[in-house]
């Protein structure tokens, strides 16, 4: 069996991941109280405080609902354009090869891990490096490719 994917992750795919995992942990939980608490102080002392202060309490609020996705955004843009144009991860037998332009490299499966998420699948080569393919790349053959690679994988446990 071979899948060929041409990697197309942008800079909205690296975001959705970072606040997935952001607010599906501890990190999150105190975001989302902090904020409701600023809500909540705002609601209460907004009459009884001057201006500085109201402009403090809206930084406050839009801190993690504003701000904090913005500066993930900004960072995404930065790691997806890190990423080579046009580079088309194959997958086969003998494990996974990167083409990009005319260099080409071959990682076998017995190096390799898989990583399922709700939005993609990550393939790792290491504790540093990885390739993500996300839903969109992956389309209908997302179930077929998640049973091929665990399947090769498993070969060389």
């Amino acid at each position: 069996m071979k899948f060929s994917f041409v990697n197309d992750v942008r800079p909205s795919d690296f975001w959705l991941l970072s606040m997935l995992h952001t607010y599906s942990s501890l990190v999150g939980l105190c975001n989302v109280i902090f904020t409701v608490a600023m809500f909540g102080l705002c609601y209460r002392f907004w009459n009884t405080v001057g201006d500085m202060l109201q402009v403090f309490m809206i930084l406050a609020c839009s801190m993690f609902i504003v701000i904090q996705p913005l500066f993930v955004y900004m960072r995404s843009k930065a790691q997806a354009a890190m990423i080579p144009r046009g580079m088309t991860l194959g997958f086969d037998d003998n494990g996974l090869h990167i083409v990009v332009g005319d260099k080409s490299q071959e990682i076998d499966w017995s190096k390799l891990r898989i990583a399922i998420e709700k939005n993609a699948v990550f393939v790792r080569s290491d504790e540093k490096h990885g390739y993500m393919l996300t839903n969109r790349m992956l389309g209908k053959n997302r179930q077929d490719f998640i049973d091929y690679a665990s399947s090769q994988i498993a070969r060389f446990k």
